[in-house]
């Protein structure tokens, strides 16, 4: 029965992608804490990373992650055109 309960390794490094919603978001976009969440999840042996989906944004919201994907190539971003607004 306990070899059965090991499907998995606890030492394994688990690996976490957040989805972060972007509309005009230039004045309020603190991305030195997205570095520190990263640095305390490096910690705690979780890689964490960000999908930044911005939708549409008519400010320097995309300029800015872009600046930011520079210098973290493990992040990604998705730049829509337009506004799709969510989902109905």
């Amino acid at each position: 029965l306990r070899r059965r309960l090991r499907l998995y390794d606890l030492e394994a490094e688990m690996k976490i992608l957040l989805i972060i919603p972007c509309f005009n978001e230039a004045n309020r976009l603190n991305l030195r804490a997205f570095d520190e969440g990263r640095e305390f999840n490096k910690q705690t042996g979780i890689e964490l990373s960000y999908l930044f989906a911005n939708d549409g944004s008519s400010d320097k919201t995309e300029e800015i992650l872009n600046a930011h994907l520079s210098r973290n190539k493990q992040d990604l971003i998705f730049s829509s055109k337009e506004n799709v607004g969510k989902a109905n």
